[in-house]
C-alpha cells in the first residue's frame, strides 16, 4: 500500500468470552491461521507479563497451533513466539502448507489437531479453554470437523450429540472469533 493509500476495513466487537482465563494455571489451546495469530500473540504477551510478575507461579499448559504457507515468508512473529516457547510459556505447533516437511509433515492445523487429539482431550478434561481465530470457511470449518469426530469418539456419541455438546462448550470453553 502506498503511503497515504486508503484501505477499506471495519471494526467489530470481539466475542466477550475471547479472553484468557482469570486463573493463569488454566490450560489453554490456541488455534489460528494467518492474521488470526494477533489475539493469540496478545494472550502470550499477557502470559509473559504474568510470569514476570509472579515468577514462582506454575502457569497452565499453553498450546499454539498456527497455520500459514511458508516458514520464512509467513511465520509472523516467529522469533517472539520461539522466545516464549524457550521460556516455557507456550508449546508451538506450527503448520506450513507449502513446506510441511518443516512442521512434522503437517500442512494444515486441522490435521495436526487430529494427530494431537489425545493431548487436546486430556487438557480439556483438566479444564482447558480453547480459542479459535481465523477464516470461518477454512480454518474454523476444518477444526470443527476434527472436534466433532473427536467428541464422537471420546464420548461415544453420534454426530448430532457431538455437535450439541460442542455448542454448549462455545458458551465459555470453546470460544471463536472467526472472519470471512
Amino acid at each position: 500500500m502506498p503511503v497515504g493509500g486508503k484501505i477499506h476495513a471495519y471494526i467489530r466487537a470481539t466475542n466477550v468470552q475471547f479472553r484468557l482465563p482469570v486463573d493463569p494455571t488454566t490450560p489453554i489451546v490456541m488455534i489460528c491461521a494467518g492474521t488470526g495469530l494477533a489475539p493469540m500473540r496478545v494472550f502470550m504477551q499477557e502470559r509473559a507479563a504474568i510470569a514476570k510478575a509472579q515468577p514462582n507461579l506454575a502457569m497452565g499448559m499453553a498450546l499454539l497451533y498456527f497455520g500459514c504457507r511458508d516458514p520464512v515468508k509467513d511465520y509472523i512473529c516467529a522469533a517472539e513466539l520461539e522466545a516464549w516457547e524457550a521460556a516455557g510459556l507456550v508449546t508451538l505447533r506450527p503448520c506450513f502448507s507449502h513446506h510441511p516437511e518443516v512442521s512434522g509433515g503437517f500442512k494444515y492445523v486441522g490435521k495436526r489437531l487430529e494427530a494431537d487429539k489425545d493431548e487436546i482431550v486430556s487438557l480439556f478434561r483438566r479444564g482447558a479453554k480453547v480459542f479459535l481465530c481465523g477464516s470461518a470457511s477454512k480454518l474454523a470449518k476444518s477444526v470443527n470437523e476434527v472436534l466433532e469426530k473427536t467428541v464422537m469418539e471420546y464420548r461415544d456419541v453420534g454426530l448430532e450429540e457431538a455437535r450439541a455438546w460442542l455448542a454448549k462448550q462455545k458458551a465459555d470453553r470453546y470460544v471463536s472469533d472467526v472472519f470471512g
